[in-house]
């Protein structure tokens, strides 16, 4: 009988050491499973953000750029009788890059912020900027200076 009692006592030990063994290899592969889909949810929640950027609050899309800039430069910058036309316009810089056609066929490369709030009317290349007023007419200061006794000036 005390063997017996030994015998069952080996098989209750036996299934403590199998369920255990179970369990660590069932967590592990919960935690395999877990971290798969933690994967594939961030996955495509990035993808969402990158495919789908949130708009900004008060950020005209291109179309109501156009339509905001143009209204503008005809009520406030144009002669009476005449009208200027947005050719093209698109992003540049982080601003909206406008042709504008102010009727005589000379198009105007001007710039209008995100929100719609700064017109920007012309756009100077800093690096590759030619001063107008540094030409071989340029007036010498000493000259002037010197002249500074006569009541006239004359510059051709």
């Amino acid at each position: 009988m005390e063997k017996h009692k030994e015998h069952h006592e080996k098989h209750e030990e036996k299934k403590e050491i199998k369920t255990e063994k179970i369990s660590e290899a069932k967590k592990q592969q919960q935690k395999t499973v877990f971290v798969i889909i933690s994967a594939v949810v961030l996955g495509l929640l990035a993808l969402l953000i990158f495919k789908f950027p949130p708009k900004e609050k008060g950020i005209l899309s291109i179309e109501e750029a156009k339509t905001k800039t143009e209204t503008f430069i005809n009520e406030n910058l144009m002669m009476p009788g005449t009208k200027a036309t947005i050719t093209n316009i698109e992003e540049e810089y982080g601003l909206y890059k406008v042709s504008v056609d102010v009727g005589s066929g000379e198009v105007i490369e001007s710039y209008i912020d995100k929100k719609g709030v700064l017109f920007y009317p012309q756009a100077l290349e800093i690096d590759n900027y030619v001063n107008p007023y540094l030409s071989e007419e340029t007036i010498n200061i000493e000259d002037l200076e010197m002249a500074s006794g006569s009541e006239e000036i004359i510059v051709e």
